[in-house]
Formats: structure tokens, sequence, C-alpha cells
């Protein structure tokens, strides 16, 4: 059990359909981002992947993100960026790519 697992998430997940790039080793894929928080990212449309593996994410008008495979399970993976993304950007993909019907500032 990580320290994370055993505190709980840093931060809610917030949910996502947006289309991103995600390369691993020498293989460049497109996948389906699922939920993402500022530390990191649930994509859905890759193989099995090795726990710490380094890939990158590249997401929409962003520079390519490293990230580290934190899971992997049949088409899935969860990811752990290597530096938190910035509040501003992260608020920007929240609102062109957020699912959430209620705005998180309304929720208690």
């Amino acid at each position: 059990m990580t320290l994370v697992e055993f505190q709980g998430r840093r931060e809610a997940r917030e949910p996502v359909e947006m289309m991103a790039r995600f390369r691993h080793a020498i293989t460049t894929v497109t996948v389906m981002l699922k939920d993402i928080t500022r530390h990191g990212a649930r994509v859905e449309g890759v193989g099995a992947l090795p726990h710490d593996d380094a890939v990158f994410l590249m997401l929409p008008g962003l520079a390519p993100k490293l990230a580290f495979v934190a899971w992997s399970r049949g088409q899935g993976a969860g990811l752990e960026f290597a530096e938190p993304m910035d509040q501003q950007v992260f608020a920007q993909l929240i609102a062109d790519f957020g699912r959430r019907q209620t705005p998180l500032s309304q929720v208690a």
C-alpha cells in the first residue's frame, strides 16, 4: 500500500471525455482520458503496462506531460504526473472537457 492509498486521494477526480495521445517507449496511440486530477489521470485504450514505466501524455493544446504508470488493468491505466498540472491549465481542461453535471463549486 502506498502512502497516497493509505491517506486517501490528494484531490477528487474530475470526470472528463477527452481524446489524447499517449506515448510509451516507441509507440504512440490515441487514448480516451476518463478522469483527471492535477496529479494524474486515468486513460482507456492502452494494453498492459509495467508499473512505474515512464510515459508521455499529450493533452490538447499542451506540451507532452511526463507521467508514470501507477496501475494497469485490461485496457486502462492510471498515471501519476511527474509534476502537478498548473491549476489554471487544469481548470481550463475541466471547463472544456468535464462531464460533471453540477459545477464543483456547488458540490456539498
